[in-house]
């Protein structure tokens, strides 16, 4: 899971990255696949929540 964490802070820094020298391309790029990964990222994380933190 930190592994996944740190995976997903990295493409957030280089899409912040792009943007901070106005490359709007690869910020664009990265913002695509940082939504990609939050969507494939969020189940998961909802199973860790609730196995965590049962009812």
């Amino acid at each position: 899971m930190l592994l996944l964490l740190n995976q997903q802070a990295s493409f957030t820094g280089a899409e912040q990255l792009g943007l901070a020298l106005g490359m709007k391309e690869m910020a664009y790029i990265v913002s695509k696949a940082v939504h990609e990964k939050t969507m494939h990222n969020l189940p998961l994380k909802e199973y860790i929540m609730e196995w965590l933190h049962p009812l």
